[in-house]
């Protein structure tokens, strides 16, 4: 999948998200369009992101037993998919994404790549 398209597939899941939480009706049950949106925004953002650093991490999505990795020897940081897909797409602080994930022995500067537009305040 090209970066265009694995961009506008985390866009479409991160915005409906979005209205779902709005509404009070956010479902953070598994879901095929965010597993698989978060696979596609990981090989295509987050391991060249991290790749430019020398820093890799695996992604597992708990809920789903879904499994990123860009070849095992890096960290892993697992939560489920949706807590995930908050956390990357920016819509989660840096506490709460504390508070949902398990960052493993992720060091500080892989964290703060995984939030792709910074961790909002």
């Amino acid at each position: 999948m090209d970066d265009r398209t694995a961009g506008i597939g985390l866009d479409l899941v991160m915005h409906l998200d979005d209205i779902a939480e709005t509404l009070g009706a956010a479902d953070p049950s598994a879901s095929p369009l965010r597993d698989d949106t978060l696979g596609n925004w990981y090989h295509a953002f987050l391991v060249p992101r991290l790749a430019s650093t020398g820093a890799c991490v695996d992604l597992v999505a708990t809920d789903t037993g879904r499994r990123w990795t860009d070849g095992g020897h890096g960290p892993t940081v697992a939560g489920h998919a949706y807590d995930l897909v908050r956390t990357v797409s920016a819509r989660r602080t840096r506490a709460q994404a504390d508070a949902s994930l398990d960052w493993g022995d992720a060091p500080e500067e892989t964290r703060a790549l995984l939030a792709v537009y910074g961790w909002p305040g």
